[in-house]
């Protein structure tokens, strides 16, 4: 979409209490239109708007969190702090292997970064347990991982081989999945309560 189309848009919706950004990687905005990522420049224009009291950016892939974006994050008080950053694994064979582009010390740098900026920021991810070829060292790795981090929400999915179908996990044993959920949550740490999640 034409940026000028979701700032009309955005005006002549009333009065926003709180207006989310979502899409499936939020931060490439304009990079198909533009030739060039106008993500944070669309920030900006959407923060500048009279009825817009709040901004939330959900689902933004790791690589594409900028020193920029942090930036602007940090200084607009009309952008939630709060980002929803699909990590998948923190094992760096396995993530290979899965075709994601960052590191477990990429990962590590990037959350302390966003921690450093905004002391108060709610994170969360998802990951992805018993993806083919993992080993038990390296799912151990990834609760130590979860237990560093301590993300304020972390969904941990059990990795099956239906994966696609509709957007859907099909799990074949449904207690196991929770069983893992649960037990990787736990170990995730406390959770803290914001006023805004």
């Amino acid at each position: 979409e034409e940026m000028e189309a979701l700032l009309s848009e955005a005006a002549s919706l009333g009065e926003l209490e709180e207006l989310i950004l979502v899409a499936q990687d939020t931060a490439r905005y304009g990079e198909d239109k533009y030739g060039e990522n106008k993500f944070v420049e669309l920030l900006q224009k959407l923060s500048a708007l009279n009825n817009v009291r709040a901004i939330r950016i959900l689902y933004c892939y790791p690589e594409r969190v900028t020193a920029e974006l942090i930036a602007q994050m940090r200084d607009d008080p009309k952008i939630i702090k709060y980002l929803d950053i699909p990590l998948q694994h923190s094992e760096n064979r396995v993530l290979k292997l899965m075709g994601r582009r960052g590191t477990r010390e990429r990962y590590l740098a990037l959350f302390e970064k966003l921690r450093k900026e905004m002391p108060d920021i709610a994170l969360r991810s998802t990951f992805i347990s018993g993806f083919p070829s993992e080993t038990e060292e390296e799912h151990r790795a990834l609760i130590s991982f979860l237990r560093t981090l301590v993300f304020q929400c972390a969904a941990v999915l059990l990795f099956s081989a239906l994966w696609g179908l509709d957007g859907i996990w099909w799990s074949i044993v449904a207690a196991e999945v929770m069983a893992v959920a649960v037990t990787l949550a736990f170990l995730a740490g406390k959770r803290k309560k914001y006023g805004y999640l």
